[in-house]
């Protein structure tokens, strides 16, 4: 169960989300399941839980780094007009997570409300993103990117 009464999950996939890429929606929909194991780590009790928290942070932002990665790939491959406009986007959500990876790892205290902060953060730019600036390659780069 997560931290707020009634709500089991931080954000749900939806096919609102969809690019109609396989590979990307399916980085994405991982994307959000490392979110929502952040999400659940919170309610953790016991010595390893401030670690536990930790580590799922470091994957979940090393992970969404690797994604940018693969989307800027195939972006720069394929030469997408809006390459620099989406690349700019990912370098600084890339910036953020790494200021929130500083405070965690040098948190004495206040790791919950950091992660806190950390999920609603990426959860709202996930969601816009996803759907404003993603959806805008879904038509150049279907068919080129290897599903």
């Amino acid at each position: 169960m997560g931290i707020m009464p009634g709500k089991k999950t931080a954000i749900e996939w939806s096919e609102e989300f969809s690019v109609g890429i396989s590979k990307f929606d399916d980085q994405h929909k991982q994307i959000i399941k490392m979110i929502n194991d952040l999400y659940d780590s919170l309610t953790d009790k016991g010595e390893d839980s401030r670690e536990r928290m930790a580590e799922i942070a470091a994957r979940l932002c090393d992970y969404t780094y690797t994604h940018f990665l693969a989307e800027e790939v195939e972006m720069y491959r394929h030469h997408y007009p809006q390459y620099e406009s989406h690349k700019d986007n990912h370098d600084k959500l890339t910036s953020m997570a790494r200021d929130f990876m500083v405070r965690i790892q040098s948190s004495d205290a206040g790791l919950k409300k950091i992660c806190i902060e950390l999920i609603a953060t990426l959860s709202a730019w996930l969601k816009v993103h996803i759907k404003e600036t993603d959806k805008r390659y879904t038509e150049f780069l279907k068919g080129k990117v290897g599903e």
